[in-house]
């Protein structure tokens, strides 16, 4: 494992890990606004890769605009549903199946890059399948209502997380490795300005309207108000999701295997956040989600053999 390979998986695992304990500590303080969470986490990455793209030369390239469009939509996708879906579940459960959509560009790298197969790895995808089951435990009557909604959302945030990662391969087999290198800058940026248009938008449309009344009897914005509370939370939760996909693109244009990056990465993410869930947000599993988050854990070790 080369040292720029180590590197690479430490800062996106640290990047990852942060991201979910800031998204539960907004939904503790606003519930109810995580298009406008989403937004500022998006102008802040933006404002974060163009200055990457100043500082490196990174130039602009029209093929790319597509491609930046891809993980534009598929960021703001994952985003709120993964806020929506921790804001009415559990950060271990929804965490353990988030990171299951590393999936998605592991059977691709094998089944179309080429990348390398073996017996581990089927095995991983098999246990990976296991405790999709074993995560699947019967709600009470109280809980369906909400499990049916989380499912969705968990099921959306799932796939587009998934998808994302393909976007960024994608333009770097495209516009080969060098040239997408070259303007990783500006890609990011692009897909970000994009993602907080899209996302502003949303926000004044879901939220723009609604009022808070305060104890003098006067209201005002809920979506000025939660800006203002989003503010230090989105600023590190937007460089943190800057910075994860900044290392993909880091691994998909220096030639690193793709289907060993987001295995570890994951596996990680997902010890750590399932511990500090515990631990400081006091949430209790059960035997049969311990269980399941186990095997999801073996299951992503699996895949990186």
């Amino acid at each position: 494992m080369s040292p720029l390979f180590l590197i690479v998986c430490i800062v996106a695992m640290v990047a990852l890990t942060a991201q979910g304990i800031i998204i539960k500590r907004f939904d503790e303080k606003r519930p109810g606004a995580e298009l406008t969470y989403t937004f500022v986490c998006a102008v802040f990455a933006f404002i974060l890769f163009v200055i990457i793209a100043l500082a490196s030369g990174s130039k602009f390239n029209p093929d790319s605009f597509v491609y930046s469009l891809l993980f534009a939509i598929c960021y703001a996708g994952a985003t709120v549903t993964y806020v929506l879906a921790v804001g009415c579940g559990s950060l271990a459960i929804t965490t353990t199946i988030y990171s299951f959509a590393l999936i998605i560009p592991t059977l691709l790298g094998f089944f179309i890059w080429d990348e390398p197969v073996n017996t581990a790895k089927i095995i991983g995808i098999v246990l990976f399948a296991v405790s999709i089951i074993f995560m699947s435990e019967k709600p009470t009557e109280d809980e369906k209502k909400v499990s049916a909604k989380w499912l969705i959302l968990v099921c959306i945030a799932f796939f587009f997380e998934g998808v994302a990662p393909v976007a960024i391969k994608m333009h770097s087999i495209a516009l080969g490795e060098e040239a997408a290198a070259e303007g990783n800058g500006t890609f990011m940026a692009l897909a970000y300005a994009v993602a907080a248009v899209g996302l502003f938008v949303a926000a004044l449309i879901r939220e723009g309207r609604l009022k808070i009344t305060q104890t003098d009897g006067k209201t005002k914005s809920f979506m000025l108000d939660s800006i203002k509370i989003a503010l230090p939370l989105a600023f590190l939760g937007g460089v943190c999701n800057g910075v994860y996909n900044f290392m993909t693109t880091i691994v998909s244009n220096n030639k690193l295997n793709v289907s060993v990056f987001f295995p570890v990465v994951s596996a990680g993410q997902l010890i750590i956040t399932c511990i500090l869930a515990v631990v400081m947000f006091k949430e209790k599993l059960t035997k049969r989600q311990l269980l399941a988050i186990g095997f999801g854990t073996i299951a992503i070790v699996l895949l990186n053999v």
